[in-house]
């Protein structure tokens, strides 16, 4: 067929206007797919911001777990240890080489926490160090895209000592519940632990107790701010049916500066338990409470 101006007019078959009718229908789709993503809520983090996506959905390794910024420090410790116990003060004094790093992540309904830290040196009481970390894996139910209540499970431990004090606690399977608001470099995190010790030990001035087979309940509260770091934690062992007699009550409380590329972190341990006496006169109590107050102070490089 010909037009008026010379033009070949083709006249449409059925099957082109069938492939007509599914483009249009597709075309159709992706313009109602593009708006509807337009109005549906967005993440917190930028789609081209890599290093925001990463830190908030841990889905990038080098950067959730080795480079995590605002949570991973390499430095030097100085630390200072005071004792009481019956009539007995000592004071210890040392230097570390130390490392640490932590990061919360959260994707969707799943909930992490990772905790690795570890450090060598020593000092007036000997060698000293301490090594532990945590790895716990859990849900948190969503009321809004960046915060709401959060269950996880995992085991943990740490070991804390020199030649005058010695400190372990080691939970396969530590239950942790509370709250969280987690949106890039900012974190809210408080709730309650517990568990029971697969192993643990405490000493002190020469009188030792085991804390195997005991409960373990404690509170704590992590704050993220940018470069500001805290963490609070109280933690209280009881006797278990197969544990130790002894009780023994934990406080430790930390703070960071971290202005890249340098941090300043001072970090305060607080230790009271019921010890026996290895040696002590007839008219002595058969135990004696023991106060240990650990105190370290960190300069160090943050990437």
């Amino acid at each position: 067929m010909v037009g008026s101006r010379g033009v070949k007019w083709i006249e449409p078959t059925p099957r082109r206007r069938a492939l007509a009718a599914l483009l249009t229908l597709l075309a159709a789709h992706s313009r109602a797919t593009a708006d509807g993503d337009a109005h549906a809520p967005q993440l917190p983090c930028p789609s081209t911001d890599e290093t925001c996506r990463c830190t908030r959905e841990a889905n990038c390794w080098d950067l959730a777990f080795l480079s995590s910024g605002k949570t991973t420090r390499l430095g030097v410790t100085a630390t200072l240890t005071s004792m009481t116990f019956g009539d007995t003060d000592r004071l210890e004094t040392g230097v570390l080489v130390s490392y640490r790093a932590e990061a919360y992540r959260a994707r969707g309904l799943l909930n992490s926490h990772f905790l690795a830290f570890g450090a060598l040196g020593a000092g007036s009481a000997g060698t000293e160090g301490a090594v532990g970390g945590a790895i716990d894996f859990g849900v948190r139910v969503p009321i809004s895209l960046v915060s709401g209540p959060v269950v996880r499970i995992g085991p943990s431990g740490w070991l804390l000592g020199h030649d005058a004090l010695q400190l372990s606690m080691i939970e396969p399977l530590r239950l942790s519940a509370g709250f969280q608001r987690l949106i890039g470099d900012v974190l809210l995190e408080g709730g309650v632990t517990t568990g029971v010790l697969g192993h643990g030990r405490f000493a002190a001035a020469g009188s030792s107790t085991g804390l195997s087979g005991s409960f373990e309940l404690g509170h704590y509260l992590a704050v993220r701010l940018g470069g500001f770091l805290f963490d609070g934690r109280v933690t209280y062992v009881q006797p278990g049916p197969f544990g130790s007699a002894s009780d023994l009550g934990i406080l430790q409380l930390g703070g960071c500066l971290h202005p890249r590329p340098v941090a300043a972190c001072v970090e305060v341990r607080y230790l009271q338990s019921q010890l026996r006496m290895r040696l002590r006169p007839v008219a002595r109590a058969a135990q004696e409470t023991a106060r240990v107050l650990y105190v370290g102070l960190t300069f160090g490089l943050t990437p």
